[in-house]
């Protein structure tokens, strides 16, 4: 069972049996159980998505980088000019066929 803020939040111990302070210490304890087993698991998990975006960064800085070299080096075969090829003119809009 995955616990939720609002477990937490709404937990309730029952009463001690009579001559005894506090709360039921088997309720509290089994309560500490579930949260120290999720808790873990969602440090776990933070940590495996932390070292993830930190490959996806780097993939994406190495293809960042080929694709200012590819365009480089694209420029000086083509002369060297230094601009940007213009993306293609988009297409005209289709004309709606004469009503019968």
């Amino acid at each position: 069972m995955p616990l939720t803020p609002a477990d937490v939040h709404n937990v309730a111990f029952s009463k001690p049996p009579i001559g005894k302070r506090g709360y039921n210490e088997d309720e509290v304890d089994q309560f500490l159980d579930l949260v120290e087993t999720e808790l873990a698991e969602l440090v776990s998990d933070n940590e495996d998505l932390r070292q993830r975006v930190e490959e996806l960064t780097k993939d994406l800085e190495k293809a960042r980088k080929a694709a200012d070299e590819s365009g480089k080096s694209s420029g000086a075969a083509t002369g060297g000019s230094g601009t940007a090829q213009q993306p293609a003119a988009p297409a005209p809009a289709p004309t709606p066929a004469p009503a019968p």
